[in-house]
């Protein structure tokens, strides 16, 4: 599953499939899944999140590793960070929930009732 997202004004492509979990592991030392799913389960019920329950770099991990899947000449993960201007969190939730999920349950029709009302704020 393929995404494009704006980040800092740029557009980026992300892309989730079978190769984020690798490329993650030769770049991180915590564990792929979890990670996912820790975001997945800072969501709740209603549409929103709790951002007590987000790792900042945990969520920029996932987003990096998605772009790395997307584009092989994507910049290590601290040269990307570096260039970074904000790393607006809060938009980046919904954009980055689907292809979550889409790992998570191989399912690219899915769409999580918690994500509609953080996709409409945008």
């Amino acid at each position: 599953m393929e995404k494009t997202i704006i980040l800092n004004g740029e557009e980026l492509k992300l892309k989730a499939n079978a190769m984020n979990p690798i490329i993650y592991a030769e770049a991180f030392t915590d564990e792929f899944f979890e990670a996912q799913t820790n975001i997945i389960q800072a969501f709740d019920k209603r549409g929103g999140y709790d951002p007590k329950k987000i790792k900042t770099v945990e969520v920029m991990r996932l987003v990096w590793t998605m772009a790395k899947t997307a584009d092989r000449s994507f910049p290590n993960f601290d040269e990307w960070v570096e260039s970074l201007d904000a790393f607006p969190l809060v938009m980046l939730m919904g954009d980055i929930a689907p292809l979550i999920i889409h790992n998570i349950t191989g399912n690219t029709d899915i769409k999580a009732k918690n994500t509609e009302a953080v996709e409409s704020a945008h």
